[in-house]
């Protein structure tokens, strides 16, 4: 049986890294702009929102409901706080670079766990239909 809500969280982390990706990006696209302050996003924040938004089952009324989050989508963005250069740009082209490959490597992995859960999924529907 496919597990919906690992589905759901890794969905919400394939938009993350998406999210991700554009920041990274416009932070290499803006390296010569002067006072450009490169940004990211605050994974502490967009974790803590998600596990908040987790829905947990009840079978038995005794278990204790689990409180929603607020459903909001928003991600939070923080700016680099180094100083950086003398025109106020702080942008480092090397740890960009790296932010970039470890992120691609993150969501290479969780489009590679969607898959597997799918293929479970169509695995069951095909044994079902044997039956």
């Amino acid at each position: 049986m496919i597990d919906y809500n690992v589905v759901n969280m890794l969905s919400k982390e394939l938009d993350i890294k998406t999210y991700r990706n554009e920041l990274i990006a416009s932070n290499i696209a803006n390296i010569d702009t002067p006072g450009f302050k490169g940004k990211d996003v605050d994974f502490k924040s967009v974790l803590s929102e998600s596990l908040n938004n987790i829905e947990m089952k009840i079978s038995d009324p005794r278990h204790i409901s689990s409180s929603s989050g607020s459903g909001q989508n928003a991600m939070s963005i923080v700016e680099n706080p180094n100083s950086g250069r003398a025109d106020g740009n702080n942008v480092n082209i090397e740890s960009e670079m790296l932010k970039l490959t470890e992120n691609n490597i993150q969501y290479n992995i969780s489009v590679h766990l969607v898959a597997k859960k799918l293929a479970g999924l169509k695995e069951a529907i095909r044994e079902a239909a044997r039956s």
